[in-house]
């Protein structure tokens, strides 16, 4: 399905995860009275960490870690639960990648590992989590000189959304509205969120992620977040839920980044108000930002490509014009984009296409890179690290606009 970049179009999808696998960074009626609560005042009873947990050279070294060259592949709990497992890593190892972005909690609400959480255990049915201990499981990573960057999905949780429909969007009607998203301003779904990152610092991840960050866009004609009374927009929720949430990670001298919309790069104003993501106001907000940037999920003649998924420029083309929105930032975060490590809608795929998205990225200004396959196959990125770059050549095309972007949602499976 073809859609227009802009979000009143009901779709963008410049970020939803290829579809191999329906499962991963993306597979995708009783009355309730909100409380008028401003949002700056949902958090400010959070119990806050003493940065004495971590000594100060530690931490600093920890939070500027997040800002190098982080080389990184996404893992999924069932992966990461493996026998073959040790496997991947040593592939990794041997084609210098250095980071594995691992599964907390999926966009369906699933926790990976026995999670103490009050709100998990009151609501998880899964019996046997892949991961039977979280702390051994990135200790052992960690072993192999790898870090662990935990990602927690947010605010689509469809598992949640089911059991405290209280919780979830509600609908114009001051029902539920289900489409298994969670109401981003909801206090308790947010503590839900900063609990879990609470128990993957603890755990020792080196960093935490999150993801589908935002408000939903898709299918909510007659939803109601219920902003306007408390006189507040998508932006301001999502920006001072990320704020708080920083708070208590920095505490820990962890650094916090965020999976964020590709499209955004183009900066069309209502895309960025519906979703509630601003670059510009997030980057001083984490430590790294991470768009999700697929070549093949732009639409047919896109910037003048008749198949935009052969063209992993692209790359460096939206990395380039989300970098200028945030060049005047002070201590912005750094940009660490996805990429596309999947055939989907490529057909001149394979490992120099994959090396061409590396190089397309660091001439762009990004600092390193995450691998996004829903199956987790990640031969040919192998392969790709230690494929010779070519030299920047010239395009047939002009940079895109937010007039021109486009994008398109494969039929199954999504990352964000």
């Amino acid at each position: 399905m073809k859609l227009p970049v802009s979000l009143l179009a009901a779709g963008l999808a410049a970020t939803v995860a290829l579809p191999a696998l329906a499962a991963g960074h993306g597979a995708h009626h009783r009355k309730h009275k909100l409380t008028a609560v401003s949002v700056h005042e949902r958090t400010e009873d959070l119990p806050s960490l003493p940065a004495a947990e971590a000594p100060h050279v530690a931490r600093e070294s920890r939070m500027a870690a997040a800002r190098g060259d982080v080389r990184g592949i996404y893992v999924r709990g069932v992966t990461a639960a493996r026998p073959d497992f040790p496997h991947l890593l040593a592939g990794m190892k041997r084609h210098g990648l250095n980071a594995i972005v691992l599964d907390a909690k999926d966009y369906d609400g699933i926790i990976t590992y026995p999670s103490k959480v009050p709100l998990a255990r009151e609501t998880q049915k899964i019996k046997e989590p892949p991961i039977k201990d979280l702390h051994a499981l990135i200790k052992s990573v960690k072993d192999e000189g790898i870090r662990v960057i935990v990602r927690i999905s947010c605010f689509e949780d469809e598992l949640m959304a089911r059991a405290r429909p209280a919780q979830s969007v509600q609908s114009k009607a001051h029902r539920a509205y289900p489409i298994g998203w969670l109401d981003p301003s909801n206090i308790a779904n947010q503590r839900f969120v900063q609990d879990l990152a609470r128990e993957a610092m603890d755990a020792g991840a080196d960093e935490i992620e999150l993801d589908y960050v935002r408000y939903p866009v898709n299918g909510i004609h007659n939803a109601d977040f219920h902003l306007a009374e408390r006189n507040l927009t998508q932006k301001q929720v999502i920006t001072k839920f990320v704020h708080d949430t920083h708070e208590i990670t920095r505490a820990r001298g962890i650094p916090l980044s965020l999976d964020i919309f590709g499209v955004i790069a183009f900066g069309k104003k209502e895309d960025i108000e519906r979703l509630g993501q601003d670059p510009a106001l997030l980057a001083a907000e984490c430590e790294a930002l991470s768009p999700m940037v697929y070549p093949s999920h732009y639409t047919e003649g896109f910037a003048g490509f008749e198949v935009p998924g052969n063209h992993p420029e692209l790359v460096g083309m939206a990395t380039k014009l989300m970098m200028a929105q945030i060049a005047d930032v002070p201590h912005a975060a750094v940009l660490r984009p996805w990429l596309q490590a999947a055939r989907y809608e490529s057909p001149n795929y394979g490992a120099p296409y994959v090396a061409e998205e590396v190089q397309s990225a660091a001439h762009a200004g990004a600092n390193g890179y995450l691998m996004w396959n829903p199956g987790q196959k990640y031969d040919l990125v192998f392969t790709a690290v230690g494929v010779p770059q070519k030299k920047p050549t010239k395009r047939e095309t002009s940079r895109p606009t937010a007039a021109s972007s486009t994008t398109k949602v494969p039929s199954t499976a999504k990352k964000s």
